[in-house]
C-alpha cells in the first residue's frame, strides 16, 4: 500500500462489515465490489482500512491508481513485476500490453487476493481488465 491507514478511523464499521460480508459471500473469484461516493468522503480510506484489517487473510494486497483504464492496466503491469519469480521468467519480458493480462491470469489461478483500483471515477471502464 502507498500509505498507512489513519490511526483514528470511526463511524465506518457498518460499511467495513458490509464490504466484508459481500466479499465473503460471492463466489467464484474474482469478486468485484465498488465503493462509490462523492469526492473527499473517505472511499480510499475505507479501502485502506479494509485492506489493513484483512491483510492476514489475503495472499496478496495490491493498491493501484486507476483514474483511467490505462492507469489500471499500467498498475496491473507493475503487479506483474511483483508476482514474477524468478526474475528471468517470461512474464517479466512480456510486452507492456500483455503485462496486465498476465497478472490477471496469475491471480485467477489463486484465491484470497485483494486488488484495489483507487480513484476509478468510471469503474465500468475497468471491466475489460477484469474478464
Amino acid at each position: 500500500m502507498q500509505r498507512r491507514p489513519a490511526r483514528v478511523f470511526v463511524g465506518r464499521d457498518l460499511v467495513l462489515d458490509e464490504l466484508r460480508r459481500t466479499l465473503q459471500a460471492e463466489a467464484p473469484w474474482p469478486v468485484v465490489q465498488v465503493v462509490a461516493g462523492w469526492g473527499g468522503v473517505g472511499k480510499s480510506e475505507v479501502a485502506l482500512q479494509f485492506a489493513d484489517r484483512h491483510r492476514d487473510e489475503c495472499r496478496l494486497v495490491w493498491w493501484l491508481i486507476a483514474e483511467t483504464a490505462q492507469d489500471g492496466r499500467a498498475g496491473l503491469g507493475e503487479l506483474r513485476w511483483a508476482l514474477c519469480t524468478p526474475l528471468g521468467s517470461a512474464a517479466v519480458q512480456a510486452p507492456r500490453p500483455e503485462a496486465a493480462a498476465w497478472a490477471l491470469a496469475r491471480l485467477a489461478a489463486h484465491d484470497r487476493w485483494l486488488v484495489i483500483f483507487d480513484n476509478a471515477e468510471h469503474p465500468h471502464l475497468l471491466e475489460p481488465l477484469l474478464r
